[in-house]
């Protein structure tokens, strides 16, 4: 199936155009933007104050619309391994059609005349995409970087932390860290991984060259003015830790920094700028099309094409297809709403070969109301539900809440280095009967959720944090002004008594009763005598100061681990496991980084050897470097 995704129907429009929250094609526009010819922040200000955080979630609605209608199917797999009885075919041509966004988009023939050319073509800006551009231009390659979005970033800059397990960058060196030996010994640090993480599902070879490139990335992005603070495995730009700035939007600065530097190195930029077709000569991929507002567009790449176009976490289709048991457990895709997956089918259509099956990993307690609508991280209702309150399965069953305090790393906790569990709460919660958990609260919510002290995504924000000016309309400055509007979208429930609430919630009253009479005894008694992890005092409040709140919880995509299968040179493999000439992939349109199967993208490594924030640079700087070795 070739033509346009139907995943954003122009009547889904949402408010926050310029964070590239939003594919381009639905912005009218007949320009594009190259180098520093951006829309000034004062205008993008006078655009965002028009519109509001409530504005931009009920976009989603008709996404959700669209999801909840598509087909589920039951038992999908990889293409090419499937039955090959009669029936079973039938049987797989049905679910098939039935994905039509997850078919591959065939490429397109060499046009008559190209509009521009270039040594190197990058498709999307986020951190991946910035690194290819930028490396390409500081080593004497032509770039053009463009861009579906109205500016750079993509969902690289919502991250903030910078995961570099191995070791090697020069601050690291200082300190002394590595992992699992200093100095760093990367066979070392493989064979630690594919043993304890990944049951040696992933190819070592990945492992080793973007692991051992992990620091390299780190230098070479301070050469260029940011500056790290360096946490033994965890590299994090200073300016989130000293005041400056909350992480909410983290790495954006970083981001502009990279960007700016691409610019001065003569890199181009082609924003509000879709790929629509990967153009392929019969022997190797010399360039793309794309479509900026209404003008077509041809772009030669004379050494190649790098996709850094992120997953396809907002293409269900494709989710059904590629990561059943994400899409099961998901309450709504991600990370951002540009991930839509078109890049990985145009390299499907070229016969590539997919790797990652069934590979995911999600953010936890993402408040439930039924409809799959796009929801956004950080909002105040996500930082309320992320919280330490009473935690039942359907059943009344609480489970571990898992957090470097209550599961530290010394007993097996949640990450390696002692993160925030995120990961592994989601592997529960999934887990769970209905892939489902849900949270109980009361009145007491404000003043009790402090008594908490979390920390990261589960700190709730208040007007005193030093929000970067980009959040601006895509989240509110204080967490409380969100929680209403979260009820009357139905994420959030309230009722009186625990009766009305439990069947406002789906579960059986008598369930919940029994769950809030044990709390309360846990809590008069002032010990958890439940849990393996047990809940400290503090966090052991009553339940009962009406009204009740509550909320039926799931998984948030933060990464589809699923995608087009790469070599250590990052090239694109066909399925005959041949390279894909003139075609190359950073993570995560490439998948397999944390093999097969792999669900959450193991617990104990954030989604991956780098995170999910340095695995995106990274692997655009290594992807250049392997078209400037091979082409």
């Amino acid at each position: 199936m070739t033509g346009k995704s139907t995943l954003f129907p122009k009547s889904s429009r949402l408010d926050d155009r310029r964070r590239g929250l939003v594919p381009s094609t639905m912005i009218p526009s007949s320009a594009t933007t190259k180098g520093e010819g951006m829309k000034s922040k004062e205008n993008a200000a006078e655009e965002r104050s028009a519109y509001s955080r409530r504005d931009f979630l009920k976009g989603g609605a008709v996404l959700g619309a669209m999801a909840v209608g598509a087909t589920a199917l039951a038992g999908c797999a990889p293409a090419g391994s499937g039955s090959t009885g009669g029936a079973a075919s039938a049987d797989a041509a049905s679910a098939a059609s039935s994905l039509p966004d997850a078919e591959p988009i065939a490429p397109v023939d060499v046009p008559d005349a190209w509009s521009a050319e270039y040594d190197v073509v990058v498709v999307g800006t986020g951190g991946g995409g910035l690194a290819a551009a930028l490396h390409a231009a500081e080593n004497g390659l032509s770039v053009v970087a463009i861009e579906k979005s109205s500016t750079f970033g993509g969902a690289t800059k919502h991250a903030s932390g910078w995961l570099n397990i191995a070791g090697n960058s020069r601050k690291q060196n200082e300190m002394g860290y590595g992992y699992p030996v200093f100095p760093v010994d990367i066979k070392e640090f493989t064979k630690k991984v594919l043993n304890d993480e990944y049951d040696h599902s992933v190819d070592p070879r990945l492992i080793m060259k973007l692991g051992g490139k992990g620091g390299e990335v780190a230098d070479w992005m301070e050469d260029y003015g940011i500056e790290w603070t360096c946490a033994g495995a965890f590299v994090v730009p200073t300016y989130c830790l000293d005041g400056t700035q909350d992480s909410v939007l983290g790495m954006q600065p970083a981001c502009e920094t990279i960007y700016n530097a691409g610019v001065k190195a003569g890199a181009e930029f082609l924003f509000d700028t879709a790929c629509e077709g990967l153009v392929f000569d019969g022997d190797r991929v010399v360039g793309v099309k794309a479509r900026g507002g209404d003008k077509e567009l041809f772009l030669k790449g004379a050494k190649g094409v790098i996709l850094c176009s992120g997953g396809f976490g907002m293409n269900y289709d494709m989710l059904q297809k590629y990561i059943p048991t994400g899409y099961d457990g998901m309450v709504c895709g991600g990370p951002v709403l540009t991930h839509t997956g078109e890049c990985t089918r145009m390299a499907l259509g070229l016969g590539a070969d997919m790797a990652g099956y069934d590979s995911w990993c999600m953010w936890e307690s993402m408040p439930d109301n039924d409809t799959k609508e796009f929801n956004f991280f950080y909002g105040g209702e996500v930082q309320l539900c992320r919280n330490p309150w009473l935690n039942i399965d359907r059943d009344g069953r609480r489970y571990d809440y898992a957090n470097s305090r209550t599961w530290p790393a010394s007993e097996g906790g949640p990450n390696l280095i002692g993160g925030t569990g995120d990961w592994a709460v989601v592997e529960r919660v999934t887990s769970l009967p209905g892939r489902r958990s849900y949270t109980i609260f009361d009145s007491n919510f404000k003043e009790n959720i402090f008594k908490l002290g979390q920390t990261a995504l589960r700190k709730p924000i208040v007007p005193e944090d030093p929000l970067n000016p980009e959040a601006d309309g895509i989240i509110s400055h204080n967490w409380l002004d969100d929680i209403e509007p979260a009820i009357e979208d139905g994420m959030i429930k309230r009722a009186d008594t625990i009766e009305e609430l439990a069947e406002q919630l789906g579960l059986e009253p008598d369930v919940l009763t029994a769950a809030v009479k044990n709390w309360n005894r846990m809590c008069d008694q002032g010990e958890d005598d439940e849990l393996l992890y047990p809940y400290p005092p503090e966090w052991l409040n009553r339940l009962e100061n009406p009204p009740y709140y509550g909320a039926k919880i799931g998984g948030h995509f933060g990464k589809t681990l699923c995608g087009v299968r790469v070599n250590d040179s990052l090239q694109v493999i066909d399925t005959k496991g041949h390279v894909i000439s003139g075609l190359y992939a950073n993570y995560t349109t490439a998948g397999g980084i944390c093999g097969e199967g792999s669900w959450g993208g193991g617990a104990h490594f954030n989604t991956s050897i780098l995170g999910g924030n340095a695995l995106s640079w990274v692997s655009g700087y290594v992807a250049c470097e392997g078209l400037m070795e091979n082409e």
